[in-house]
C-alpha cells in the first residue's frame, strides 16, 4: 500500500459517529471507501471489505480511469445494448446512494430482459428491494413486495434464495411474527445446507423472544 500512499491521502471517518458525513456522501454500509479528487469530486467508491491485492487493483484501476462510473457511462454510450454495462451502472449509482438513477437503470433492465435471459434482471430487482428497505420503515412494504417478486419471477437464482431470507426478516420488522417464523422455518427445510442457517436460527430466536415479551411470558 506504500505506493498508493504516495499518490493518495487516506482519511478515516467513523460514519457511526459522523453521521452527517455519511449522509452527505450517501454511505449506508461499512466499511466503504470514497475516492475523491483534490477538489472534492468523487471518482468512485468501494463498498465493503476487499482483500489487499484486490483493493490495490481496484484503486489503481480507478486512478487510471478504468471501471469508474464515468468510464461505464462512456462505454454504455458506445454499446447501448449491453445489459451488463447497464447493470454495472445501476450498481454504481446504488453504491453512491443515488436511488433515483439506480432505480431507472434497474427498471430499464427489467423492461428489456423480463425473463432474466442475460442474468442481470434478478439482481436488478433484488437491488431494488435492498434500496427500498434502506429508505426506511415507510418503504418496508415496497421492499417486501420486491423481494417476493424476485422469488416468484426468478426461482432458483441466488437472488431468489437470498430474498427468501429478506422476506421474513422484513415481516418481523413489521411485527408480522407468525408469518416471519413460518417463512424462516420453511427456508431451513428448503435449504438445509445454506450458510445462512445459523443467521436464520438467530432470527427465529429473536422473534420468539419478542413474541414472548408481547404476551408477557
Amino acid at each position: 500500500m506504500q505506493a498508493l500512499a504516495k499518490n493518495i491521502v487516506f482519511v478515516k471517518v467513523n460514519g457511526w459517529e459522523d453521521t452527517s458525513m455519511a449522509q452527505t456522501w450517501g454511505v449506508n454500509g461499512y466499511p466503504a471507501l470514497v475516492l475523491m479528487t483534490a477538489a472534492g469530486e468523487e471518482v468512485d467508491r468501494l463498498p465493503g471489505f476487499f482483500p489487499p491485492e484486490e483493493f490495490r487493483a481496484e484503486i489503481e484501476g480507478f486512478l487510471a480511469g478504468r471501471g469508474t462510473l464515468a468510464d461505464l457511462l462512456s462505454r454504455w454510450q458506445a454499446f447501448p445494448d449491453s445489459l451488463e454495462l447497464l447493470s454495472q451502472i445501476g450498481d454504481k449509482y446504488q453504491n453512491r446512494g443515488q436511488r433515483a438513477q439506480a432505480e431507472s437503470c434497474y427498471t430499464e433492465l427489467l423492461t428489456r430482459d423480463p425473463a432474466n435471459a442475460h442474468g442481470q434482471s434478478a439482481g436488478a430487482l433484488h437491488s431494488m428491494g435492498v434500496m427500498a428497505y434502506g429508505a426506511g420503515k415507510e418503504s418496508y412494504d415496497t421492499a417486501l413486495a420486491r423481494f417476493q417478486a424476485v422469488i416468484d419471477r426468478f426461482p432458483g437464482t441466488d437472488q431468489a434464495i437470498d430474498a427468501e431470507t429478506w422476506v421474513p426478516y422484513i415481516m418481523a420488522r413489521l411485527d408480522r411474527y407468525d408469518e416471519a417464523l413460518a417463512r424462516f422455518e420453511q427456508f431451513k427445510v428448503d435449504h438445509p445446507t445454506s450458510t445462512e442457517i445459523e443467521w436464520v436460527n438467530r432470527q427465529i430466536a429473536d422473534i420468539q423472544k419478542k413474541k414472548g415479551e408481547q404476551s408477557g411470558t
